[in-house]
Parts: structure tokens; sequence; C-alpha cells
């Protein structure tokens, strides 16, 4: 028998309709980019799948930063702790200070308390700001790296200059998801879309063996006999010939088949 070309169309089309939204559950999920919610010591963040970006083994100690006096691209030095508020000249309880070549000034561009934590979908970027004299804005970035020990700071500065915003990199273990805390990498484990597909499978691999296995051995039933349910699965071509047919037949204009005006 050969099929008419729309209804091979119908067809596909009810195949794709009935398999996209199963590949939607399971890729999509995971597509979606994460929501990073910072933590309360300014230390770090957590996803909404559990997963955590955690810098605290990055701060300083003894009130000195993390990085200090770091020569940025812009011809003045830096320093930036990701953790610990430090002090160093007139900076006071600064997450990022700006500092003149010969270190004679200072200027804070980031309060340690004003850190707010987002995440792009690759990286983690923190935000600082200080308005000790001048509003300051600094974004340190930090980017996933495990072969990056000891840790290490791009200075990038004041990249528009006048515009005192400052931008940073920070490549470390801890810029990846649980590289330096937490539960499961996000490469780790299964997304809700994966499982839930897992537990289709499952069921329907129950629903056909169990009813395979019923039917044997209750019922004596052999070959294609032993499918759960076989006269409707043998009564789903026709109906679906029937409604692509039908369906195509509105489309066209055509008359009407198949059916009696009562």
């Amino acid at each position: 028998m050969v099929l008419h070309s729309s209804c091979v169309l119908c067809l596909a089309t009810l195949s794709l309709g009935l398999l996209v939204p199963w590949v939607g559950v399971g890729v999509g999920v995971r597509g979606q980019a994460l929501q990073c919610v910072g933590r309360s010591d300014g230390c770090g963040c957590t996803m909404d799948d559990g997963s955590v970006i955690d810098v605290s083994s990055l701060g300083g100690s003894g009130g000195k930063p993390k990085f200090e006096n770091v020569q940025g691209e812009d011809q003045y030095l830096y320093s930036v702790d990701p953790c610990q508020a430090f002090t160093q000249g007139t900076c006071q309880d600064a997450a990022v200070c700006q500092v003149s070549a010969d270190k004679s000034a200072f200027y804070q561009a980031g309060d340690a308390s004003s850190a707010s934590w987002s995440y792009d979908g690759t990286n983690a970027v923190v935000f600082y700001e200080s308005d000790t004299d001048t509003i300051r804005q600094s974004f340190v970035t930090y980017i996933c790296d495990r072969e990056a020990d000891p840790p290490t700071l791009r200075a990038l500065g004041e990249t528009d200059p006048g515009s005192a915003t400052y931008y940073f990199e920070v490549r470390s273990k801890c810029g990846c998801l649980n590289g330096c805390g937490g539960g499961n990498t996000a490469d780790e484990g299964l997304s809700p879309g994966s499982i839930l597909l897992i537990v289709v499978f499952v069921l329907v691999f129950v629903y056909l063996a169990g009813g395979m296995v019923f039917k044997r051995t209750q019922r004596q039933a052999t070959g294609a006999e032993m499918v759960p349910n076989i006269e409707i699965w043998r009564a789903v071509p026709g109906l679906v010939w029937a409604g692509c047919g039908f369906t195509f037949g509105k489309l066209r204009g055509g008359p009407k088949k198949g059916y009696d005006e009562v």
C-alpha cells in the first residue's frame, strides 16, 4: 500500500510532536542559566541547582589582602581580597583598593560589605561599590581554572578612563562550581528532565514486560497476542490514518468523507 504524501507528512509531524517535548525537557532544563544567590559573608554563592561557588579559602590573613599591589593594565596597582575585608593606606574594610604607582595614594574601589554575586552561565561575577569620595565600582570575575594553583589575579583596571569602574579576573579552581566545596558538580548527577525520561521508559518497560508475562501465563497468549491491550494498539494506525485524511481534507476544502448527516 502506498501512503498519500499528505498523510506521511502528518505521521512525521505527529512523531516529532511527541518526541520534541521530551527532548526539550531533557535538554532544555540543563541549558537554562543558573541563578546565583550570594552568601551573607560575601564569600560565595549558591546556585538554584544546589551547586556552589565558594571563595572563602582565597581570603587573605592578618588584615592583608590575598592579592596585594598587583600591577594593573592602566598603570595603577590594585589590591583585591575575595573574602576578607582589609585595610591598606586610606582604604578601610575594603575588598578592592586602587593604589598609585608610587604607593602614595589609595582609592577604595569596593567595600567588602557591598559584595553582590551573579552568574552568567559560565563565570561567577562579584560586584563591589564604594562612595568614600567618588562612587567607584568594581567587577571581579571568577574564571574556572583547576590548574591555577596558586590562584592568579589579572587587574584590567579602569578600562574606560574616567568611568571609575574597574575590572578584574581571578583564575582558580574555586571559580568552578563546587570547585572548593559543595556537593555534586554541575556536570554530575542527572537533570530533572533526564530523571523524568528514565521514569517514563521504566514505566513503559514494566507495562510491556508485565503485561506480556501476565497474558502468557494467565491466558496462554502467544506471539503478538502477548502485547498488552493489543486491540487498542492495532487500531492506532487506522485511527491516525483516518485523522490525517480528515484533517488534510478539511484544510484542502474537499468534500466530507466518512461522516453521515443525521
